[in-house]
Formats: C-alpha cells, structure tokens, sequence
C-alpha cells in the first residue's frame, strides 16, 4: 500500500512537472506569435518597396533547398524549433542549423527581418495558425 502511494505521488509530480514545462513552452510560443504579428504589419507597411528590391529578394528565396523552404515557412508561421523538427523528423539542431542559414543567405539578423524578408519576396506561410498542441497521453502503470 505504501509503495501504490509513493507510486502515485512520484507520477503526480513527473506529469505536473510535464504540464508546467507544456505551458511554458506554449507561453513562448505566443509571445513569438506576438512578435511575428508585428513583424507582419510592420513589412505589410513596407510591401509597396521597389521592384528591384523585392526581385532581389525572390532570388535569395530562390537560392533556398527544399528542406530549408519548409523551415522557413514553418518559422514564419510561428512554430517553435522543437515543434518543427518534431513534426518534420530532425533533431532540433538540424532544425536550428537550418534556420540559421536560412537567415544567412537571406541576410536576416532577426526574426522580423526574416518575416518581412519573407512576406517581401512573396514568400507564404500555408499555416495561417500553429499546430495544434500534442496531447498528452497518460501513461499505463506496469502492475
């Protein structure tokens, strides 16, 4: 009987502690969606640039692989590298190394140079939100 409560309680607190740490991700989430959000009315002010800048633009995009692409879009629409590299079956760094030399060619310093350059270069997201969150599933006991 001891052992059933401390089973119990050891399970309680692992999956509040997986909850806490779920919420904070989505927390930091948001606020990049917030981030974004800006970013987005920010470059919508400046879409009217030149031609020349914008087809500048759309040959660095162009200059994109595939698998970079897909970051790209998954980034500009608002999804965390975890969940990206989740959902796309990379590491996290894999994602992160890609993210990072998405901003590179692209000569982004920033998450709202990178959006702008983006919406720019007509680059779009297909996402208009983020996934949905995971569900957690309890897990069974082995007694």
């Amino acid at each position: 009987m001891e052992r059933r409560l401390s089973d119990l309680l050891t399970d309680f607190w692992s999956k509040r502690a997986l909850l806490r740490s779920t919420l904070d991700e989505h927390r930091r989430q948001l606020a990049t969606l917030r981030h974004i959000r800006v970013a987005f009315e920010e470059a919508h002010l400046e879409i009217r640039s030149s031609d020349s800048e914008r087809s500048r633009v759309e040959k660095m995009i162009a200059t994109l692989s595939d698998r970079q692409k897909e970051v790209l879009r998954r980034v500009i629409s608002g999804q965390a590298n975890k969940l990206i590299a989740f959902e796309m079956g990379l590491s996290q760094k894999t994602v992160e190394t890609h993210r990072h030399r998405v901003m590179r060619k692209l000569g982004a310093d920033s998450l709202a140079v990178l959006v702008r350059l983006a919406v720019l270069g007509g680059f779009r997201s297909t996402e208009t939100t983020t996934s949905p969150p995971l569900t957690l599933v309890p897990r069974r006991s082995a007694s």
